[in-house]
């Protein structure tokens, strides 16, 4: 059913003077745990309070797309915060030892080649 998957979205910028929402704290003290693929671990209790009042508070960018990986259901709506919430460095590091990059990779403008064939391109023949 077109619609059925909502993905709420908000981007992280790196800052010194932030206090990660109050989101993140909870889970940097579990993250040690985690120490090798397929490894878990627990939390305490998580409250999303901060969180919610986040996206009750800011202005959404709305659009139709699709997952990125398998099943790569399409008609999903993605709803993505206008504004970044902060995350200290030393939270940033945590949290990229146990996810390493966790990205896509940057893509070029609407038209142009897509980055990975210009990439493969220059590979030495």
């Amino acid at each position: 059913m077109n619609g059925s998957i909502l993905v709420l979205a908000a981007l992280f910028e790196i800052s010194l003077t932030g206090t990660n929402a109050n989101l993140l704290d909870p889970l940097s003290t579990p993250l040690h745990a985690i120490t090798k693929p397929d490894s878990s671990t627990t939390t305490g209790p998580l409250s999303f309070s901060n969180i919610t009042n986040f996206f009750n508070t800011v202005s959404l960018f709305k659009y139709t797309g699709s997952l990125t990986t398998p099943p790569c259901t399409d008609g999903v709506i993605f709803l993505v915060a206008n504004t970044f919430l902060p995350i200290s460095p030393k939270a940033f590091l945590e949290f990229k030892s146990v996810l390493k990059f966790n990205a896509r990779y940057v893509q070029n403008a609407p038209g142009e080649k897509n980055l990975i064939e210009v990439a493969a391109g220059q590979l030495p023949k």
